[in-house]
């Protein structure tokens, strides 16, 4: 009987001329880039797009945060906010149908914000940080600037879209953790030409509503002044363009529009505020 064997598989046999290693790694580095390509496209169309979405269909989305919003004790200084805002608007060629709403907020943080379905938050801290009512319609003309433009509903739509990549590249356990982060971080995620333009907006409506621009760059140039330009600086300025950049610009945007007198605040809407800079720190931290 003859005795029968296997020959050797010779090496070369079903191996491949590159790494599986190496492919992979390209196939990873496609998949990124793709990603990258991708997440800017959207955010261009969704910039460009946003203009031309219903206003209808933003109060539709902001409705659940509006109901929370609206939980704020109704006051003279909401009503009066919401006066100075109307009167501002009225200057600033709003598109139809669109409606602000502004709320109050106890945090001593100097901060405003523009929300998706016209609503605006004032905090307390902003109230007693501005010292004339022009520089305080200078931060609500701007945030109406914001609403007038668009802009956060551009930012919330492209918070999804990161939020969507985020998750294709590191897996649905991570995609509600950063859907809420990155939801966050974009409400305020504006890029410079968009706050150029809304500062532009805001002294545009100055000129019309008060005849002059006097006070607009008050709140810029007391936030140099106090401990918010440093270790505590608020949400309000964080990704904003610099505030020594902003001031500059508003200053030489001014002109000739730049003497007038200014309107004081009424009594009612400031409060006494931090007696120190280490209670302003506290209060930014809790």
């Amino acid at each position: 009987m003859s005795h029968y064997e296997n020959l050797p598989v010779p090496n070369e046999v079903n191996v491949g001329n590159t790494s599986a290693v190496g492919e992979f790694a390209k196939l990873a580095i496609a998949l990124v880039l793709f990603c990258i390509v991708l997440v800017v496209v959207v955010n261009i169309g969704i910039r460009y797009l946003a203009p031309y979405i219903p206003f209808r269909y933003e109060v539709s989305l902001a409705a659940s945060v509006s109901k929370e919003l609206d939980n704020d004790t109704p006051s003279p200084t909401r009503q009066y906010l919401q006066k100075l805002t109307d009167s501002l608007a009225a200057h600033m060629a709003l598109p139809d149908g669109m409606t602000l709403t502004v709320h109050t907020n106890s945090s001593r943080v100097p901060n405003a914000l523009a929300t998706f379905g016209g609503h605006i938050i004032v905090t307390q801290g902003l109230l007693d940080l501005v010292d004339s009512e022009n520089a305080l319609a200078m931060v609500l003309a701007h945030e109406i600037g914001h609403i007038k433009h668009r802009d956060p509903i551009a930012a919330a739509g492209s918070a999804v879209v990161i939020s969507i990549v985020m998750g294709i590249l590191f897996g649905n356990n991570d995609v509600a953790a950063i859907s809420n982060a990155s939801g966050l971080l974009t409400q305020f995620n504006y890029s410079r030409a968009q706050e150029s333009a809304a500062d532009q907006a805001a002294l545009d409506a100055l000129i019309r509503h008060y005849g002059h621009t006097n006070g607009a760059e008050t709140f810029f140039k007391k936030i140099l002044e106090t401990s918010w330009s440093n270790d505590a600086s608020p949400e309000f300025l964080s990704t904003h363009p610099s505030i020594s950049r902003r001031l500059a610009s508003i200053e030489s945007s001014r002109d000739h529009h730049s003497n007038g007198p200014l309107r004081p605040l009424p009594d009612f809407v400031r409060q006494s505020p931090p007696s120190s800079d280490a209670e302003q720190r506290n209060a930014n931290s809790k």
